[in-house]
Parts: C-alpha cells; sequence; structure tokens
C-alpha cells in the first residue's frame, strides 16, 4: 500500500469514531437528505451505517474496524459467513482476502459514485455524450447494470418537464 492509500485508509478509520462520539450518529434517518444532486438520484449523505442499520450483507462497501490497516480494510463484501467473518475483496483489484475475528462498519454511499473497471468506463463515456449535446432539455440522470451485458440509461428532463394533464 503505497503512502497516498495508507492515509486515505488512516482517514476514513478515525471519520468513524468522529461521526459517532462527536456528530452522535448512530441512526440511519440522521443520514437523510431531502435535496437531490445533479447527477442521479443520491437521497443520502455519504456516512457509515448507524446502529440501527441493516445487517451487511454481499456488495456492501466496509470498513474493518479494528484490524491493521491493509489493502482490505475498506473492502466489497463477496461472502458473509457472520457477523465478525467475511470474504473481503479489495477495491479496484479481483484480489479477496478471508477476515475473521473483526468487526466491519457499511459504509453507505451511493454506488454510482464509485463504479470500478468496465462499469466505470462505460459509466464516463456516457457522461461524455451527454456533455458534448444540448443540455438544455434533458440530462443524464443514471445508469444501471443489469444481468449480462445488460445497460439500462435514464435520462431526465432539465427543469422537472410538463406536468400531466
Amino acid at each position: 500500500m503505497n503512502d497516498r492509500e495508507r492515509i486515505l485508509m488512516t482517514i476514513l478509520r478515525k471519520m468513524k469514531f468522529t461521526q459517532m462520539l462527536c456528530l452522535h450518529g448512530w441512526k440511519e434517518e440522521q443520514f437523510k437528505n431531502t435535496l437531490r444532486f445533479e447527477h442521479g438520484d443520491n437521497d443520502e449523505y455519504v456516512h457509515f451505517g448507524g446502529y440501527d442499520d441493516r445487517r451487511i450483507r454481499k456488495g456492501d462497501l466496509v470498513l474493518a474496524d479494528s484490524a491493521r490497516i491493509s489493502d482490505w480494510t475498506v473492502g466489497w463484501v463477496e461472502e458473509v459467513y457472520s457477523d465478525e467473518h467475511m470474504l473481503i475483496r479489495e477495491i479496484g483489484t479481483k484480489r479477496l482476502c478471508n477476515y475473521s475475528n473483526e468487526g466491519f462498519t457499511r459504509i453507505v454511499i451511493d454506488h454510482s459514485l464509485i463504479r470500478e473497471g468496465a462499469e466505470y468506463k462505460l459509466q464516463q463515456k456516457i457522461l461524455k455524450a451527454f456533455y458534448r449535446g444540448n443540455k438544455y432539455n434533458y440530462r443524464y440522470g443514471s445508469i444501471e447494470f443489469l444481468e449480462g451485458r445488460t445497460v439500462r440509461i435514464f435520462i431526465r428532463e432539465a427543469f422537472g418537464g410538463i406536468p400531466p394533464n
């Protein structure tokens, strides 16, 4: 792990303690945002899962709470064996780690902000195409990756559209 990655992981770990102790961020409802963002349907702040949060499941992004800083301190859950034992995939790679005797905290973030590999590249190509076009009437809404090689692209009207009669 290079210095940049190690420092970013340390910052994330310390932010969790700040959220819990200083902001008293322990309930999911504290992080709901009523505003919509420009690129997509994100209606939550980026935060760590609260104590009343759902259990961690496959596909979640998690922070390992107590082990040393490593390539898997923040990673994707590939398999859940128990609350303290999971198979974690390193961000941006296919490398796996069988992580046990560890506490994990879910990182709640809109997945469209942290896509990897081919999904990220396709999303960037679609965004570039939208920015080359006329943005006055229609804008990029979001992209959804379905099973296989199927993608659903959402286009939204720039100003809310015409109200139905």
